[in-house]
């Protein structure tokens, strides 16, 4: 974490307390790519998208950048599940609390290899 990221969260209340901290955390940790966390994925901002350098960065529409960017989260999150429960999928639907069926699903939807996180 970037030391602004450390102190945000120190300065910040908790009132869920650790676990709510916790999903923080997770959940920024599941749609960064970034070895590092910085704040502006604390805070949600994509600088390529909240400040664009020209007009044509609305060229495309909010709903395909939308649909992107959630195929993007889903496929990272379902990947990093996988690699946590070692390609157990009902252990995985048991973390994540998606029904088994409902994982496979979005595990075949996205063409999935579940045996690259087995060992």
């Amino acid at each position: 974490m970037a030391p602004e990221v450390i102190e945000h969260f120190t300065n910040r209340d908790w009132p869920g307390n650790i676990r709510e901290l916790e999903n923080c955390i997770q959940g920024i940790c599941a749609i960064t790519e970034s070895q590092t966390i910085r704040l502006e994925h604390v805070l949600g901002i994509r600088p390529e998208i909240s400040h664009p350098k020209s007009e044509d960065a609305f060229s495309t529409p909010y709903k395909v950048l939308k649909e992107h960017m959630i195929e993007k989260f889903t496929k990272s999150y379902i990947s990093r599940l996988l690699k946590h429960a070692k390609g157990n999928i009902s252990l995985s639907a048991e973390i994540s609390g998606i029904k088994r069926q409902s994982l496979q699903k979005i595990i075949n939807r996205y063409d999935i290899d579940v045996s690259k996180f087995r060992e």
